[in-house]
Order: structure tokens, then sequence, then C-alpha cells
């Protein structure tokens, strides 16, 4: 473990996550959530954080922060409209636990992660894409727990 001149843990560069869902989305022509989004991308992003070094408990928080949001709209169109501000926060509070990556809580990669889904999100904004993104999200932390994410410290 190396630290900085401050003495913060310093993490080694690793290349950016790329988000294939940015380009590709969650579904395919048909409206069906694609496979590869749930299969190898999940997969990918999964090795990637575990490979960050990102916390369990950090994943299950924002994890259980998004399944919290989906309860309260309970498959309502008016609800995840009245609960759509709590889906933009996510943005905010993933900034707050990266703090630019000084004492972070949270790994580069996982911020990007949020804010890339928060702005998929936000232009595509419907239920559905919400919902796909939790279905998204679970595959992750799955594949995250597969790779031994629990004693990932």
């Amino acid at each position: 473990m190396s630290y900085n001149s401050k003495g913060n843990k310093k993490c080694a560069k690793q290349e950016p996550i790329k988000f294939e869902f940015v380009e590709k989305g969650y579904t395919d022509e048909k409206g069906n959530l694609r496979e590869e989004l749930i299969t190898t991308e999940a997969q990918y992003i999964a090795k990637k954080l575990y490979n960050e070094k990102l916390s369990n408990s950090q994943l299950r928080a924002f994890f259980n922060e998004v399944k919290a949001i989906k309860s309260r709209i309970n498959e309502s169109e008016e609800l995840f409209e009245k609960n759509y501000p709590f889906i933009l926060m996510l943005k905010s509070k993933a900034e707050y636990k990266y703090r630019n990556g000084f004492n972070s809580k949270i790994t580069k990669g996982f911020r990007d992660f949020i804010n890339e889904s928060v702005d998929y999100i936000k232009e595509n904004k419907s239920l559905d894409t919400f919902e796909n993104f939790v279905l998204f999200f679970e595959a992750i932390i799955g594949y995250f727990y597969g790779f031994g994410g629990e004693n990932n410290r």
C-alpha cells in the first residue's frame, strides 16, 4: 500500500470503466432487458469495482438506498415522479462519498457508475428505465460478491 504526502492511501492508476449501457441502453429494440447488460456488462463492472477495492459496505449502502427508492415508488408512475428527486440525489451522495479522491469512502469507478446511471435515467426518464437500472445494479452486486467482494477491504 502506498500513501501520498498527506498520509492518505493512494490508489493505483487504473483504466476507467467503460459503461456500454450509455450507448447501448438497458433494453433491446423490442424493449426487453438486454441479456449482455445483466451478464457480461454487469460482470465487467463488478470485476472493475472489485479490483478498485470498493468496500462491500459502501456498495451495499448505495444499493439499499436504490431499493428504498424502488420500494417507495411501488411500480407507480405517479410515485416515480414524486420520488424522482431522490434518484437524482444519488449523484450528490456519490460525490460526497468520493470527495474528489481525498479520504474517499467509494472508488472513482463506483462514483462514475452512479453518475452515468443517474444521467442515463435522466435522459430516458421513465419508471421502466429506473427499474431496469435496479436489476442491473443487483446483477453487479451478485458478481461483485462472486469475486469475493465481502472480503474486499
